[in-house]
């Protein structure tokens, strides 16, 4: 996991629980450079991302409508489309997202990467229900 692929409000895993990014300091990463590290109660090169499940996308209120399809209705009336690609033995999935005409957006893994593409798409935070 890559600090500049966390922002505010995003859940990791760290020191073994679930975490959210509260503040961000700068920090200098690797050759020298300056960039901005979230900091929590770990260093960040400890965190782990939250591998996206059913459970996930239920608690972030998408609906199950049928058997792998998932869907999130926007305050703008366009529907967020999540389908699950496939399940991994550890109950982790890759979750293809797509807009009401089920054009393809994103693939998603973790749960941040949700957070995010949520957030890009309509300046709000996406938030447990």
């Amino acid at each position: 996991m890559k600090a500049k692929e966390l922002r505010l409000g995003n859940y990791i895993i760290a020191n073994g629980s679930i975490e959210k990014i509260n503040y961000i300091t700068p920090a200098t990463l690797g050759y020298g450079e300056k960039e901005f590290a979230p900091i929590c109660t770990s260093d960040y090169k400890y965190f782990e991302p939250i591998p996206l499940t059913e459970e996930c996308l239920s608690g972030f209120g998408f609906g199950k409508t049928t058997t792998n399809y998932f869907e999130l209705k926007l305050d703008n009336g366009f529907f967020l489309g999540a389908y699950i690609l496939w399940q991994n033995d550890s109950g982790e999935y890759e979750v293809i997202f797509t807009d009401e005409s089920n054009n393809e957006l994103i693939v998603v893994k973790y749960v941040h990467q949700l957070q995010n593409l949520y957030f890009a798409l309509t300046n709000q935070e996406l938030k447990l229900k």
